[in-house]
């Protein structure tokens, strides 16, 4: 059996021509340094309504659809599985600990 030659192989392509010839590729340059206000003035500022609203829709999704489950869960265990108020209470207490 013959042994190909190390020469004679091609050599796989490299992504990055930098890394043909051997060289060592330049890190990239440092991004621009942002002004940002020292923490005590951050501390001072007061979101404003609209932003806060925005905040507060993130949940909005997950909160009604919490809710809508447990009131049909509410409702099926108080006339389907006739439970009485209070164990059906006490059910979806545990459920939210």
């Amino acid at each position: 059996m013959i042994e190909p030659n190390a020469s004679s192989m091609p050599k796989p392509a490299s992504p990055d021509p930098a890394l043909d010839h051997g060289t060592i590729a330049e890190p990239p340059a440092a991004p621009a340094a942002v002004d940002e206000p020292p923490a005590a003035e951050m501390q001072d500022e007061k979101l404003s309504l609209v932003t806060k609203l925005a905040y507060g829709s993130g949940d909005l999704g997950t909160a009604i659809t919490a809710a809508l489950r447990s009131f049909f869960l509410l409702f099926f265990l108080t006339d389907v599985a006739r439970l009485s108020p209070a164990a059906a209470g006490s059910v979806l207490l545990i459920n939210r600990v």
